[in-house]
This record gives structure tokens, sequence and C-alpha cells, in this order.
């Protein structure tokens, strides 16, 4: 039996994984495979920072914001001290699934179908992509990283359906040679309605690619045309297009985010995105380890099955007795819903609750050294179990 079942390998649901694993619990991420989520792939100093992303995984440095008034009118943006990276998720998604096997956790593709109960415990139902057949995984507890519009938010969560989302299309090309309309250290941020009628399109460069797309929640805007017409008002039409990719981005954080026993959401399935420009690759992050902390405090301890890995380098935490006990499912779930708003530097904000922010995963961050990643054993949930942490009603 699984401790948890992690269901989505984006983003969220691969660092969820990864925490788990590497806090020595039994671990399963359980993924589609062979589905490129669209997405513009900007990410900020601080996820490089916190989430130890090696330099490989940077395909482009961006400086500047470019913002596009109906009237044409640019303002640019400088990003003082420092950069926002971009990253392609064709890559970048890979990397993190495979950073979470190596971390300890059982990676299965296959497509999620259902979760079915009995008096002790849930067991998720996939059909294995090899294979097509049934399979069952019984766990304690499950972590529903799905994505938009989320199976498991549907089944498990109040109202889990009813999240709003507006429908994102991008085109990834060549990148063009610089020059007027384009700059590869710029990101273009273009609120036109003959664009988007309802949200904005954008020109983000991926180093030896670039990310033109847009976005709307409303029905019957060609999403193609106005793609076609933003990459001609910007002397992009004879690039040439490697790939197309369309998926739903939601607008706001769901009420709800756990089913209050056994059943956690985090990263799009959640609904946590910055509202004002659908950016969440971050937002997915922070709530998948936020979403692994409160798993990890449903009060089974650590797998004695750790990795030869774990146990040579001494890593796997060992089950604090005050913090499982003083940290019950519900105030668990709120510390994971308490990220549902942003204020000041608080990233996922826990603002307006101070503790839940100073209680806040926070892991030693490995240095990096050129490509590799050193010394990655230190997780959030070991950050967080400390002998004097106190619990959220202290």
């Amino acid at each position: 039996m699984f401790d948890v079942v992690v269901i989505g390998g984006g983003p969220s649901g691969a660092t969820a994984a990864e925490d788990l694993a590497r806090s020595g619990h039994h671990v399963a991420l359980l993924d589609r495979e062979g589905r490129i989520k669209p997405c513009g792939g900007a990410i900020p100093p601080r996820l490089i920072e916190d989430f130890a992303i090696p330099s490989s995984q940077i395909v482009a440095r961006i400086n500047t914001a470019r913002m596009i008034s109906p009237t044409q009118r640019k303002v640019d943006i400088p990003i003082e001290n420092g950069f926002v990276g971009m990253v392609d998720r064709e890559h970048f998604d890979p990397f993190l699934r495979r950073r979470s096997q190596g971390a300890g956790a059982t990676w299965l593709t296959g497509t999620f179908l259902r979760i079915e109960r009995d008096a002790d415990h849930p067991t998720v139902i996939y059909r294995d992509k090899d294979s097509g057949e049934e399979r069952r995984l019984a766990c304690k507890v499950i972590i529903g990283a799905d994505g938009a519009r989320s199976k498991v938010a549907k089944s498990e969560v109040p109202n889990g359906d009813k999240i709003p989302y507006v429908i994102a299309y991008h085109e990834i090309i060549e990148a063009p040679l610089e020059g007027m309309s384009y700059d590869p250290k710029r990101c273009d941020v273009i609120y036109d309605g003959a664009i988007s009628p309802d949200f904005y399109g954008w020109v983000f460069p991926h180093g030896k690619s670039a990310s033109v797309g847009m976005g709307t929640g409303i029905e019957g805007v060609d999403l193609k045309k106005a793609t076609a017409e933003l990459r001609a008002a910007h002397g992009l039409s004879d690039c040439k297009t490697i790939r197309r990719e369309g998926a739903p981005i939601p607008l706001r954080p769901l009420d709800c985010w756990d089913n209050g026993t056994d059943v956690v959401l985090a990263g799009d399935a959640a609904g946590v995105v910055a509202p004002s420009s659908g950016e969440g690759i971050y937002y997915a992050m922070v709530g998948g380890r936020v979403a692994a902390t409160a798993a990890s405090c449903c009060g089974f301890t650590a797998s004695s099955s750790a990795s030869p890995r774990q146990a040579a380098a001494g890593s796997v935490p060992t089950a604090r007795p005050g913090w499982a006990a003083a940290n019950r499912w519900a105030e668990a779930s709120l510390a994971t819903t308490a990220c549902t708003r942003s204020r000041g530097t608080r990233p996922l904000a826990m603002s307006g609750n101070s503790k839940a922010w100073a209680m806040r995963p926070r892991p030693i961050t490995p240095k990096v050294s050129g490509e590799k990643v050193l010394n990655r054993e230190t997780s959030a949930r070991e950050a967080c179990w400390m002998p004097d942490q106190p619990t959220l009603n202290s």
C-alpha cells in the first residue's frame, strides 16, 4: 500500500511526489504522459532558488516586460535586481517527474479513472498506458494535481467542477532574429480586444523558440485565427511552427481544496494561479509542496522502506509524535487552503495568516554548480518537522 498517490505529474504533482519521497514516504506519481501544456513558461528567481532548478532548464532570461495597450501604446517595465527565467514545458515537466522518481517515488504512466473505498482506505483506479488494463493503487491519502477541470476535484470535492477558466492556445515557433518587434530578452503582453476580448495575447521568448498565443473564456472566439493575427502583427508569420497546444487555465481558486478525509488538491486542480495573468508554475510548485506537507500530517509515519540513497545520506526524517498528534487533517488542510491569495512578497499568500506563513515549507536549498544539482536530500517536510515547531492553533 502507498502512503500517498499523486494524480497528475505536472509541476505541482511532481513537486509533491518528490517532497514526500524524500521524506521517506511510499508514494506513487500517476501521469498520463505524452501531453505538453500550453504555457508561457515564466518562472521567477525565487522558484529557481527554492526548488533547485538547474541552469540547463532555463532556456531564456528575461529582463524586460512590455505591456501593449488596446491603443498600441507600449510600456516597457524593467525587471529589477535579476531576471525572470523561461522554461519549455516539453522538457521541464519530464525533468521534474524524473527527479521525483530519483527521490524514490514510483512513477506510473496511465489515465486516472476513479477512486474507490473500503472500510480502511481509498484505492485509485487507473488505466495503464502500455497494457490498457485497469490497475489499482491502494493508499492512505490522495493528492489531486490533475490540472484545470480536474477529475479528482469533480468527483471528490464540493463544487470541484465549478471553477471558472479560460482556454489558452499557443504556437511554439522558431525564434526570429532580434529586430524591431522581437527581443529575446523581453516578454510582450498584448491587451487588444481584436486578439482576445477578455484576456490577453503574448509573445514569450524561449531561446531558440518562442511561445505566441492568447486566451479567452468567450465561446466562439477562433483561437487559431487570433493567434495568426497576433503573429502577423509582430512580424512572426513566416517563422516555422514547431507545435500547437491548447488547454484550460483556471481563473480563481476553488473555495474548498479537500474532501475532509483523504483527498487534497494542488496546482491548477485547486485553481491556484495569478488571476490577472494566468501564471501558475510557481504557485503550482509551492502548492504541491504545501499539499505534500498537509498529506504528511495525516498521522502515518515515514515509510521504513527508504531508498538506499536516502538511507546512506541519513536524510529520512522520523515522525515526531508531537507534530503528528497536534496537526490533524483539518489543520493541515488549513495550511493548504491558506495559499489562496498573494500579498506583498508572500507567494501563495497565506496572507492574513501569519502563523501559516511562518510555517511555510522552507527546505534547505542545495547548491547548484553548473549543470549539476548537489545535495538534494532535505525536504519540505523535514524542514517543517522541528521539535519546537508550533501548530496552526498555537
